[in-house]
């Protein structure tokens, strides 16, 4: 869903940061997960590929609260133990908090994103962009019954 906003506030998008050229667009946006292919890559040496043919890198970290990302997992039926996602989570937070010291990295938080309007505002102000237009919603709250 921040994909998607970015690309309404006027950003090029593409969803592979290793099979991507750069283009003559002014802003780009390039989706990875995190882990990718199970490696956490650090978004330092991501952005170091663009800002070598002139690209300001800003990267967006998007977190989900723990009991959000459980039930979402839980819904999908998967099989994961309880503690194996917890295992994977507090694995992410220890790389969100190293990643987080890097100049131009913006922590989101998926459930704040979602909810309000002010706090997609403040986030695109501070990327120098307009502010999203579209309506927003929590893709995963069919999980939480």
């Amino acid at each position: 869903m921040l994909a998607e906003a970015l690309v309404s506030s006027g950003c090029l998008y593409h969803d592979n940061p290793f099979d991507f050229e750069t283009s003559s667009a002014e802003k780009i946006v390039v989706r990875i997960s995190f882990p990718h292919a199970g490696v956490f890559h650090t978004p330092h040496k991501i952005s170091k590929r663009y800002e070598k043919d002139g690209y300001q890198c800003f990267s967006l970290p998007i977190f989900r609260d723990f009991f959000s990302s459980v039930l979402s997992v839980k819904g999908r039926d998967d099989t994961r133990a309880i503690e194996a996602i917890k295992k994977e989570h507090i694995e992410a937070c220890q790389y969100l908090s190293l990643a987080l010291s890097y100049d131009r990295i913006i922590y989101v938080s998926y459930e704040s994103f979602v909810a309000y309007e002010k706090y997609r505002e403040y986030l695109f102000q501070e990327l120098g962009l307009p502010a999203p237009k579209g309506d927003f919603f929590d893709a995963n709250e069919k999980y939480y019954a």
